[in-house]
């Protein structure tokens, strides 16, 4: 995460690219927000696309399930990661400098979710993806 490395002095702070160095605590804060929304917009509606691949409809709407059974105690629990750092996100700085982050534990989370619910396609379109 190239904002911890910003953080952390490995990086200089002009690698944020789109990103300034005093929308780093922007950027952080809305992790968890940008990543429900993405799976809830992006992701899920991708999966019930794949019927429209030659993916059995049953299967994408198997891990299209997945997903929705995993979101509830997921957001409650970004949300939580989330309040650590909100108001003052000094405290995500240091977890960052200490090797840690709860915005990481929100994307790695989310990763983790998706992976599990392509887990569940055929072989020949988990290679695709």
């Amino acid at each position: 995460m190239r904002v911890a490395e910003v953080v952390n002095g490995k990086r200089n702070q002009f690698s944020l690219r789109s990103c300034t160095n005093e929308d780093k605590a922007y950027w952080l804060r809305d992790v968890p927000t940008n990543v429900a929304f993405r799976v809830g917009y992006e992701i899920i509606p991708g999966l019930r696309a794949l019927e429209f691949d030659g993916v059995p409809k049953a299967h994408s709407e198997n891990a299209v399930r997945l997903i929705e059974s995993a979101i509830p105690p997921r957001l409650a629990q970004w949300d939580q990661l989330r309040n650590t750092y909100k108001n003052r996100i000094v405290s995500e700085y240091a977890r960052m400098r200490n090797g840690q982050s709860n915005a990481l534990l929100v994307l790695d989370d989310a990763l983790s979710m998706i992976d599990s619910a392509l887990k569940t396609l055929p072989l020949n379109i988990q290679d695709e993806i």
